[in-house]
């Protein structure tokens, strides 16, 4: 095992742990006092809101941190293979569950000071908040096995790239299908257009997990000369996946005909989406399922 590894498992477990803690207290307070918790009457922050700004920033830190570590585990293969995609799955979950947790909140908050409480909001909120102390709870887990790991079993380890390439368009297809659906439900809601702004976190938060694994995957293969990333074979792959996404996009966006939008900015998160999910899929059919044919 390198130092380097050693030093990121260090610091990744050391923000597991300030994170589940920050997590605990914020359960705690909101199901004690969900009032002060979220400071729907003060107009200032007081020492324990302070201290619930400092965890969310923990918390979002050791999200970011904790899955890009997993997309470096992926490099070596073991038998924690499996342990690995089940956490970078709820951990892209948890990640997502961080927005609507801000959503929740604020619902809290607009309905409280109307005097309408509805339950759905809060339960929905204690579900997020329960989803990021799985993924948490989860990580510590996969750390401590890891430190258990002899140096001679990590140096058998090789390096597997190809792994990493091909979860980034699983994420690829993930983050098509949810921008896809978020753009219909605002189309389909009527949602007015000096609204969108609010749901472009949303939008980014789709795309920052593929974006992390494309970035991790780009400086793994920037170490080589660029007639090294690819056989023959992968890169005619990747051109029949570019023609392909080209040919599919066509009647792909006549289906928005009918929907008679005026304005450019949903065809073009629309586009956008539609466009990494048709990708991505073709980049698994060429590499992987035509292989098995």
């Amino acid at each position: 095992m390198s130092s380097k590894n050693k030093i990121n498992q260090l610091i990744v477990f050391i923000l597991s742990i300030i994170s589940f803690c920050s997590l605990v207290y914020i359960l705690l307070r909101v199901n004690m006092n969900v009032v002060e918790a979220i400071n729907i009457n003060q107009k200032s922050l007081d020492f324990f809101d302070i201290i619930t700004i400092a965890g969310y920033l923990f918390i979002t830190i050791f999200h970011l941190y904790g899955i890009i570590f997993i997309f470096t585990q992926f490099r070596y293969p073991s038998e924690f293979k499996w342990l690995r995609i089940l956490i970078l799955i709820i951990g892209i979950s948890s990640l997502l569950a961080l927005g609507v947790e801000k959503v929740m909140i604020d619902e809290i908050a607009k309905e409280y000071r109307s005097g309408f409480i509805d339950q759905g909001e809060f339960n929905i909120l204690n579900y997020a908040l329960t989803l990021n102390l799985l993924f948490n709870m989860m990580m510590i887990y996969y750390l401590l096995k890891l430190f258990r790991r002899t140096d001679k079993e990590e140096a058998k380890n090789n390096f597997a790239d190809e792994n990493i390439f091909l979860i980034a368009q699983y994420l690829g297809i993930l983050a098509g299908l949810l921008g896809i659906f978020q753009t219909f439900v605002l189309i389909s809601s009527a949602s007015h257009i000096t609204k969108f702004w609010i749901f472009i976190p949303f939008y980014v938060l789709f795309l920052m997990p593929y974006g992390l694994s494309v970035v991790f995957w780009l400086s793994l293969k920037l170490k080589k000369n660029i007639s090294e990333w690819y056989d023959d074979k992968q890169f005619q792959d990747i051109l029949k996946s570019s023609l392909t996404t080209l040919i599919l996009s066509i009647p792909c966006l006549l289906v928005m005909i009918p929907f008679n939008i005026l304005n450019p900015i949903y065809w073009f998160m629309y586009y956008v989406f539609l466009v990494l999910l048709l990708f991505s899929g073709c980049i698994l059919f060429y590499f992987k399922i035509q292989d098995a044919v």
